[in-house]
């Protein structure tokens, strides 16, 4: 599992709105066998229950602090939202892959986390596109989300589509990637998955390590790394770029090889962007981070 670092940015003034048939998301997740770990060893697949429906909430807390031209830092102060998840497997084909309604029943600001006004009705305008659609995400026997797309039925803005888009790429972050081979105790591998991160891509690396294995599930430690695509992108028109990128973490992932996202989830991220917009006077940012990520199971599995 890998923390998207979201920026809570409403859409422009102005903006045009564009008809998207289908936002989708598609991803290949490279994963690396380091250690099989201690005999017993098994084989981890993901087998969901068809038609059993799993809760979930999502939270996330932003912290940070921003330079801009080498002027003091501004506290961007808490960035904390909630999301409620309604995940249903409907069908699995002949490969295995299992086709999952991940339906948001709510998201906007966490409710018990002290933030500005403007900030949590930034939230809220932010998040209204999500509430009440349905991500179609294709999860694959390994773990992996290898596609997640969402059906649009209006026309919504450029803003709203990045925002959609981004959503899809974290939902392949609510579970884990498993190696092909047997593992047992202690064993670890590592995932790669790119990501886009506010119009930047970038491959978030997880090291996953057993801690608890049996045949109903397992529980794993992740380290967390992120390493940019490449120098220059193109961000809404502008020129930005990547002048440093040291950002990573740490975290722990409960899974039921029955469910199809993990039951239980934590990630903490904290490092440094520094980013140069082009077109601006003293343009350099500084972007210092500090996030945590959870997921918790709502109801209790049976």
């Amino acid at each position: 599992m890998a923390l998207v670092l979201m920026l809570v940015v409403a859409g422009c003034a102005g903006e045009t709105n564009v008809a998207y048939p289908e936002l989708s998301s598609t991803r290949e997740t490279t994963i690396v066998l380091i250690d099989q770990g201690q005999e017993p060893r098994r084989s981890l697949q993901i087998r969901p229950q068809l038609g059993v429906k799993q809760l979930v909430r999502v939270e996330s807390l932003q912290r940070g602090r921003n330079t801009v031209g080498g002027q003091p830092g501004v506290d961007t102060g808490d960035i904390a939202t909630q999301s409620d998840l309604s995940i249903t497997p409907i069908t699995t084909d002949d490969q295995g892959i299992t086709l999952v309604n991940v339906v948001y029943d709510a998201s906007g600001a966490d409710p018990d986390v002290d933030m500005k006004s403007e900030v949590v009705d930034n939230i809220a305008k932010t998040a209204e596109p999500v509430v009440g659609r349905t991500l179609r995400v294709q999860v694959a026997p390994n773990g992996t989300a290898v596609q997640a797309s969402f059906d649009i039925d209006q026309n919504v803005s450029e803003s709203e589509a990045a925002y959609l888009r981004q959503v899809a790429d974290q939902v392949a972050t609510y579970q884990s990637a498993f190696p092909e081979a047997p593992v047992g105790l202690g064993a670890r591998w590592s995932a790669a998955l790119p990501l886009t991160i506010n119009g930047i891509s970038v491959t978030t690396t997880t090291t996953y390590t057993v801690k608890q294995i049996d045949d109903s599930g397992v529980q794993l430690d992740l380290s967390i790394t992120q390493t940019p695509n490449g120098e220059r992108f193109d961000v809404n028109s502008q020129t930005v770029d990547v002048v440093g990128w040291d950002v990573g973490g740490t975290g722990s992932m409960t899974i039921r090889f029955d469910r199809a996202f993990a039951i239980e989830s934590k990630v903490s991220l904290a490092g440094k962007q520094t980013l140069k917009f082009g077109g601006l006077i003293d343009s350099v940012v500084v972007n210092t981070i500090d996030s945590q990520q959870s997921v918790i199971q709502l109801d209790s599995p049976s």
